[in-house]
């Protein structure tokens, strides 16, 4: 199943229960959990813990683990937020993964001192290009 074709947790978790002809009490068995936590992750009422859908992955060997962590993180978003929540990281570019990744080993204080001193260049750079 190609779950980046869907836009919502709660449709994932739909096409995944009835590929599998099962009922919601049948996949809350499997995955043990309540019949009545399924149908809320169906109805976009709540979403699971990163540690249920992890499993739900597993159980229904689904690839793409991080792609349904964001659906799930992004079900209780607001609309504006919604899209990058679910497409990032696809959004940015190589060299901005590249980027920060490096940045995430420093702590929170580099970081804003790194941040800073980033800007300045920046600001800098473009100054120049437009003299």
């Amino acid at each position: 199943m190609d779950v980046k074709q869907y836009e919502r947790f709660s449709d994932v978790i739909r096409a995944v229960r009835k590929e599998r002809r099962m009922s919601q009490r049948e996949m809350a068995r499997a995955l043990s959990v309540s019949a009545g936590y399924v149908g809320q992750w169906e109805l976009g009422l709540s979403k699971p813990s990163a540690d249920v859908v992890r499993r739900i992955c597993k159980t229904f060997e689904l690839s793409e683990v991080e792609y349904v962590l964001r659906l799930a993180f992004a079900e209780s978003a607001p609309d504006f937020l919604r899209e990058s929540i679910v497409h990032y990281p696809d959004t940015q570019t190589p060299t901005e993964q590249k980027m920060l990744a490096q940045v995430r080993r420093l702590p929170a204080q580099h970081q804003e001192l790194l941040l800073q001193k980033v800007q300045d260049w920046v600001d800098a750079m473009l100054k120049q290009q437009s003299n």
